[in-house]
């Protein structure tokens, strides 16, 4: 019961997470949204300002401030127009403003389970205009990175193919302890101490595995049974471990595998310990992903700093070479004038 129980509450992570990643998703479009909108405004205000004017400086500051926002969940890009307006586009070349904002449209889900596809319609990808912008799309507008690429490619990629591992492992028990020989007193083909509660559903395997009823004393089963025979009638001799034996070198016998991605020959034991391996390993890489783009984004950060910060510390200094320097070319200018005058004088 134990492990059923540990089964069931892996898929319902693997469910919780998505629907994690399709509302940070909807709340990510509200943002962008939003902010496209805010843009255009600022946009309008620019172009009816002087361009050298204090208040423009400050409109486009805010205007950066809101196209780093956007950035951050796509990848864009600005195309300069008249009067210091600008329209931005996607890295492939779709654009969020052209003049006018564009809406990005999303239908966040309302419930999670494992067959939900974006393939399927039973998940919502996104769009601008009809133009298809979900990340993983073979379209060729599709978001290739930003916050949207990761969520997406978490909601649809890679929490589904953890799910369909944990179905491997919940399937590799049902099919171990359901082969013909361990128990006597079942039918060829009959199930075993696992079962799938809805053989036919598809994907989510894990989050069904039920243990069977015959020897469930919480569904009206017998625990002797475990002993005697999932189908026996009548509880037979203490000592007969026959049964419980070939349940065990069922467990432990080395079984091939290759779907999911999981590759090998694994005892029962070993393919859970493989898949947490695997599970381990995907953390390190991304953990490592994480630190060399967190790197190129600080050196990218401090660069445009020093190119379009104000750093007072600085500033100050210059101001006071510039200043040092005024002062030096004006005692240089005022001996000049008394050699002129000296001159003249002669």
């Amino acid at each position: 019961r134990s492990l059923v129980n540990q089964l069931h509450g892996l898929s319902r992570m693997v469910e919780t997470q998505r629907a994690e990643a399709d509302r940070e998703i909807a709340d990510g479009v509200t943002i962008v949204n939003k902010a496209l909108k805010e843009i255009e405004q600022l946009n309008v205000e620019i172009s009816s300002n002087e361009e050298a004017s204090v208040q423009v400086a400050a409109l486009k500051d805010e205007r950066q401030r809101l196209l780093d926002t956007i950035s951050e969940y796509i990848p864009i890009e600005t195309v300069q127009r008249d009067r210091g307006s600008v329209d931005v586009v996607t890295k492939e070349g779709v654009f969020l403003i052209a003049g006018k904002a564009q809406t990005i449209e999303f239908s966040p889900s309302n419930s999670f389970v494992a067959s939900q596809t974006v393939e399927n319609g039973q998940l919502s990808g996104l769009s601008v205009n009809g133009t298809d912008l979900t990340p993983g799309a073979s379209a060729w507008s599709a978001v290739s990175s930003g916050l949207f690429g990761a969520l997406f490619t978490l909601r649809d990629n890679d929490l589904p193919e953890l799910s369909r591992q944990l179905d491997s492992v919940a399937g590799d028990l049902i099919a171990r302890l359901s082969a013909d020989g361990i128990d006597p007193t079942t039918a060829s083909g009959a199930p075993g101490l696992f079962i799938d509660n809805n053989p036919g559903a598809g994907d989510g395997l894990a989050s069904r595995i039920e243990i069977n009823a015959a020897v469930d004393p919480a569904a009206g089963g017998q625990l002797w049974r475990l002993r005697d025979g999932l189908a026996a009638t009548a509880e037979g001799p203490p000592g007969n471990n026959s049964i419980l034996s070939a349940m065990v070198d069922a467990l432990t016998e080395i079984r091939s595998i290759n779907e999911n991605g999981i590759q090998g020959s694994f005892t029962a034991t070993q393919l859970s310990a493989h898949l947490s391996s695997m599970v381990g390993q995907t953390r390190i890489a991304h953990d490592s992903v994480l630190a060399s783009t967190t790197a190129q984004h600080t050196i990218a950060f401090e660069a445009e700093q020093s190119l379009t910060a104000v750093d007072v510390d600085a500033q100050m200094q210059e101001l006071l070479l510039i200043e040092q320097a005024y002062a030096a070319n004006a005692r240089v200018i005022q001996v000049a004038s008394q050699m002129i005058q000296r001159l003249m004088d002669l």
